[in-house]
């Protein structure tokens, strides 16, 4: 071989040997993935990366979730922190490095501040503390009023109200929230959205009369907002789900209410396009219709069917573990499944898991009467 040649098949070599640059990925609510791309920056109604050397954009509004590469030193342990499940380490590197943007630190990665002021908020949901959730998500609105997360904050800020049996709250925190929809003329995703949130926090409604609201809303979401239908699929499930509970007496009704919300959760789970709240929902709301049908008959449950919405309870626990909101009735459910299969060490575990946990939670409450049923 030639020295040209020879010089030539090894700069090829060292090509494919050489590192693969890391690259962001932005998931639409659409389903679709843009890769291979470097975000710039973010906005309230933008996001503009570089794919190869052209820098492009998209609305902010079609953006679900994006995956970042290359990271801030802080952000990056902060991350690393919460996958590991130290939410305090976690919120703590997030808190100080918002704290030090908004004290006048530029940062190299103009989307950083915002991103880390919005994962202060999720921690503070999976460490189920309400109002720290409410006080995370206030300061996105109120001192980062331009970031991306400006919507989601106002809807998690209205959820932690509402999980603290705060609806009136919830409500009003909401009002401001449709008038920046108002006034910057923001997309029909978070009008629709903005409807949603204040749908699942309005107290006055329940039954027929809200699942009607929810299947319009649906139908205005349509294909276009796939991710904002399937949310409110969950919430009509849910409503079935909580009827139910009702007719302990009429068990033909209330397995007629169970299996349509058994259909909705499937359908969701099918189309999948959601966010992971919703999944969580779904995944939730599908285990516990089939532990009410695996229960048709308390004498004579079944197995399988407990064994299934088992399966639906532990894939929480596993993949959603950050979800506050469904985490604990996972668990605690459970350890129902496991009680009814006379597994008692391993629902033991569960409920000790939820007091521990969540303590002063609905679901801590019921896991202490199984654990003390004579106290």
């Amino acid at each position: 071989m030639s020295a040209p040649a020879h010089q030539a098949a090894l700069a090829g070599v060292l090509l494919l040997l050489a590192p693969v640059a890391a690259s962001d990925e932005i998931r639409r609510t659409n389903g679709g993935l843009i890769e291979d791309v470097e975000i710039l920056e973010e906005n309230l109604t933008t996001v503009s990366y570089k794919s190869g050397r052209i820098e492009r954009s998209i609305s902010a509004d079609e953006v679900l979730t994006i995956t970042y590469s290359s990271k801030p030193k802080a952000i990056d342990a902060a991350d690393t922190a919460f996958a590991e499940g130290d939410y305090i380490t976690a919120l703590e590197t997030y808190d100080d490095f918002v704290a030090g943007f908004l004290e006048g630190r530029s940062q190299r990665k103009k989307w950083s501040p915002g991103y880390a002021a919005w994962m202060a908020v999720e921690v503070q949901m999976a460490l189920g503390d309400l109002p720290g959730a409410v006080k995370a998500g206030t300061r996105i609105v109120e001192r980062l009023p331009d970031s991306r997360f400006v919507p989601q904050a106002y809807i998690a800020r209205a959820n932690a109200y509402l999980w603290q049996g705060m609806a009136d709250e919830a409500q009003a925190s909401l009002q401001p929230f449709r008038k920046l929809i108002e006034e910057r003329g923001l997309s029909r995703r978070w009008d629709l959205e903005c409807q949603l949130a204040l749908l699942q926090t309005e107290s006055t409604i329940s039954g027929v009369q809200k699942r009607d609201a929810l299947a319009l809303l649906q139908g205005e979401a349509g294909s276009a907002h796939p991710t904002v239908r399937n949310r409110a699929r969950v919430s009509e499930g849910e409503s079935y789900l909580e009827e139910s509970e009702g007719l302990r007496d009429d068990a033909g009704t209330r397995l007629e209410l169970v299996g349509k919300a058994r259909a909705i959760f499937e359908q969701i789970l099918a189309d999948f396009n959601a966010d992971e709240e919703t999944l969580a929902g779904a995944y939730t709301g599908l285990g516990s219709c089939m532990f009410m049908e695996a229960m048709r008959d308390p004498r004579v449950p079944d197995p399988e069917l407990l064994r299934s919405a088992l399966h639906c309870f532990l894939r929480v626990t596993v993949l959603y573990k950050d979800q506050a909101r469904y985490l604990p009735k996972a668990i605690y459910s459970a350890g129902l499944c496991f009680d009814v299969l006379d597994e008692k060490l391993r629902a033991g575990r569960m409920y000790r898991f939820v007091l521990r946990e969540f303590p002063g939670n609905q679901w801590s409450e019921r896991a202490d009467k199984k654990l003390n049923p004579g106290g």
